[in-house]
């Protein structure tokens, strides 16, 4: 594994706080575009802290580590409008606030930060956190203006991919396991590239003799969220392209056969394999359960519901 990290200071908490969102919702376009998928290729981190934002990336598999040699290619051109304004409604419906507001000065201020060079994080010196300065308290500002929703006002949805087993085997369950994590997280970039929406985070994962899942809360607001009906089809539709994808099955085969070397390398840990499986399975153990009969089996066994 291999981290790529920065830092940015803005001139307050809010600014810092979109800035941030926006760079994210870069980042996994621009990821996306190299085809290296979330979860299998690649972890984030994106935090902000009164007027520092930082952001991390880790590059998990070898692949990743080829393409993405630094982060300059996020700077390389000027950051969208569209994007700095999906950004604040997304930081509106984490912190229940609705844009009231949202004009020239603050896009500036934003563009402002993106001009600014990135900064190595093991540079960050001390920066004091100042309650005028924080990200969740400051609501209004020259450009933008926030105001508390009611909470009747957002709702969430919460999408489950599971995966049923057959035999007990405890090989097929611990793959499984690893699976459904992948193609829950496929869904939610896909979700968040297409909604605007706040990752609520929690315990994910579930597993028993008989079947495996991995759920994803998010919060929407109540205006823009999609119906049930039309977000199973959605995640349906992209499920399926995952089944089909020959690459997508390789780069599984890839990085299960070749890349991994240890836990840190893998979001299933030797604690997490033996809390929700009863085993633990190391790289060469990874090698003998990852075939791609078994693979492409255990894709085609995988169904999504939303409530």
């Amino acid at each position: 594994m291999h981290k790529l990290a920065f830092f940015k200071v803005a001139t307050d908490g809010i600014v810092a706080h979109v800035y941030e969102h926006a760079l994210i919702r870069r980042m996994l376009i621009g990821l996306a575009s190299r085809d290296l998928w979330y979860g299998l290729d690649y972890d984030y981190r994106g935090r902000t802290y009164g007027r520092v934002c930082m952001v991390e990336l880790f590059l998990l598999s070898n692949a990743a580590q080829r393409r993405i040699v630094d982060l300059d290619w996020l700077q390389r051109d000027p950051i969208d409008r569209r994007v700095v304004q999906a950004a604040a409604e997304e930081c509106g419906v984490e912190l229940l606030q609705n844009i009231e507001y949202i004009g020239m000065e603050f896009f500036q201020a934003v563009y402002a930060v993106h001009a600014a060079p990135m900064r190595p994080l093991h540079l960050l010196g001390i920066e004091e956190w100042q309650e005028h300065s924080a990200a969740d308290a400051i609501l209004q500002r020259p450009g933008i203006s926030y105001r508390q929703q009611r909470a009747d006002a957002y709702t969430t949805k919460r999408f489950t991919i599971s995966c049923p087993l057959m035999g007990g085997q405890v090989q097929q369950r611990v793959l499984a396991l690893l699976l459904v994590e992948l193609v829950g997280l496929a869904c939610l970039q896909a979700v968040r590239r297409n909604y605007i929406s706040y990752d609520l985070s929690g315990n994910r994962r579930h597993s028993s003799a008989h079947n495996v899942s991995y759920s994803v809360s998010l919060r929407f607001s109540r205006d823009s969220c999609p119906n049930s009906e039309r977000l199973t089809h959605q995640l349906e539709w992209l499920m399926k392209n995952l089944h089909d994808s020959v690459e997508f099955r390789e780069r599984i085969l890839v990085v299960l056969q070749q890349d991994y070397q240890n836990e840190r390398s893998m979001w299933l840990t030797y604690d997490d394999m033996f809390s929700l499986a009863n085993t633990v399975v190391g790289a060469n153990g990874w090698r003998a359960i990852a075939k791609p009969e078994v693979i492409r089996y255990l894709l085609s066994r995988i169904t999504c519901t939303v409530e």
